[in-house]
């Protein structure tokens, strides 16, 4: 795990969303550290939770099951990995496969069945799109996608979202292209 330059980086980018340490009582995931909530992760000692522990929950239960390391552009497999963090795994393949869809339409090709599982169609699709289009093209359409999502989610939900809507909008801003 700690030679994987890409994961790495995708780490840190995350952090830099994530923050430190809250208890805010409108966040539904309740108490969180670096992105780790207690909702999803009872058994942790958060408040005392350390960038390395993260780090190895990160690495185990979003990036290895992604198989991000598959992914040629690491820009492109962070986002993926932010999504996948905010909002489930399921959740950040759907709007990654959406995305794709996007290009697949303009181009008149078959789409891909948006299951929200990052399997080998997905990854040579992400791959292809990557090699064809480019990363900013395509960290554009991912963005895009979480954007409306995360908009949804506020406008939907405001006693439970409202408030967390303008920092979830830094998620937009796409990584190491600021």
């Amino acid at each position: 795990m700690d030679g994987n330059e890409n994961f790495e980086k995708s780490f840190w980018f995350l952090m830099d969303l994530e923050g430190g340490y809250s208890n805010i009582a409108a966040d539904v995931g309740g108490e969180t550290k670096f992105g780790i909530s207690k909702r999803s992760y009872p058994d942790v000692d958060i408040k005392n939770l350390t960038a390395d522990a993260a780090k190895g929950i990160y690495w185990s239960d979003f990036w290895a099951p992604l198989a991000l390391d598959e992914v040629s552009s690491w820009r492109v497999a962070a986002e993926v990995f932010e999504m996948s963090v905010h909002g489930g795994k399921r959740w950040g393949v759907r709007l990654t496969q959406q995305a794709l869809n996007m290009f697949f339409a303009a181009r008149d090709q078959t789409k891909l069945i948006e299951d929200g599982l990052m399997g080998p169609k997905t990854l040579g699709a992400l791959n292809n799109v990557i090699d064809h289009d480019g990363e900013r093209k395509l960290i554009a359409a991912i963005n895009l996608r979480q954007g409306i999502r995360l908009v949804h989610l506020a406008e939907s939900n405001p006693k439970a979202y409202g408030w967390a809507l303008i920092g979830w909008l830094r998620r937009l801003t796409p990584v190491g292209m600021d």
